[in-house]
């Protein structure tokens, strides 16, 4: 997990050094903070903590932010309910050590209750759960099925 900030005077996200820093910074400052998590499942416990953290440091709703490449109810609805309103998918490619934050997707408060994640030894899966081969999905299928029209999704037993 990272962090990175932006600051409304400067373009882009910087990196924060360490999340602990980043986030005294974001609650100190005007910057925004955002945790950035490849492995949201496994983070979600930490990811929890340093909202906490940031609240207890005197960060304001709504300058913490998450993202990762793999949206699911399962660690999103925590993760709000520890007062982070926004979350974030970031591009699978650019979670490389300077990721493009430029190109967020913001997760909408509804989402398909079936969206999952595979965690598997080499890597972690975006799956549709209504698919009865659990589907891997991109990032296009999260904007124009899964958080917009997801009610219209074939059921698994119709398929």
């Amino acid at each position: 997990m990272d962090v990175y900030l932006h600051a409304t005077d400067r373009e882009g996200w910087k990196h924060a050094g360490s999340v602990l820093r980043g986030l005294r910074l974001a609650a100190e400052t005007s910057c925004e903070a955002i945790l950035l998590t490849e492995s949201p499942v496994e983070e979600l416990a930490d990811i929890v903590a340093a909202a906490w953290f940031f609240q207890q440091a005197g960060g304001r709703p709504g300058k913490l932010s998450v993202a990762s490449p793999y949206p699911a109810a399962s660690w999103i609805a925590p993760v709000r309910t520890a007062a982070v309103d926004r979350v974030f998918v970031v591009p699978q490619r650019a979670t490389s050590r300077e990721p493009c934050l430029s190109g967020l997707i913001e997760v909408p408060r509804e989402l398909c209750p079936a969206l999952g994640i595979q965690v598997l030894r080499d890597g972690t899966l975006s799956v549709c759960g209504q698919s009865p081969y659990q589907r891997v999905l991109s990032t296009q299928n999260f904007a124009s099925r899964c958080f917009s029209d997801w009610s219209k999704c074939e059921r698994r037993d119709r398929v």
